[in-house]
């Protein structure tokens, strides 16, 4: 079986949360677009923006200080900007506190 290095948990936790901001990011523009659109037919149900909104804004809030708190998996403490450069390809090569190296396996 095929063992998952730390850098590649790193990336894949990045995409994942990544993944869940923009599809709340989508819902929120298409929300948006259905209410310019068909106004009448929210004006019947106006909490379902009101309540649909600020829920959204708060899924992205919320995965974007996930984002940030990406713990290495060894020491279990956050990572921060490590892990979002490590996510987007800058070469990382250990853990800034354990000092364990990103291509051993988690």
């Amino acid at each position: 079986m095929w063992a998952m290095t730390i850098r590649e948990y790193i990336k894949r936790r990045f995409r994942d949360l990544l993944l869940n901001m923009v599809v709340a990011y989508a819902v929120l523009q298409a929300l948006s677009l259905c209410i310019q659109r068909w106004p009448k037919a929210f004006v019947a149900a106006p909490w379902i923006f009101a309540a649909a909104a600020p829920i959204l804004l708060m899924v992205m809030a919320w995965n974007g200080v996930k984002l940030m708190r990406i713990s290495c998996p060894r020491c279990l403490v956050p990572l921060g900007g490590i892990a979002l450069a490590g996510a987007i390809g800058k070469k990382i090569q250990h853990c800034p506190h354990c000092h364990v190296s990103l291509e051993e396996p988690k």
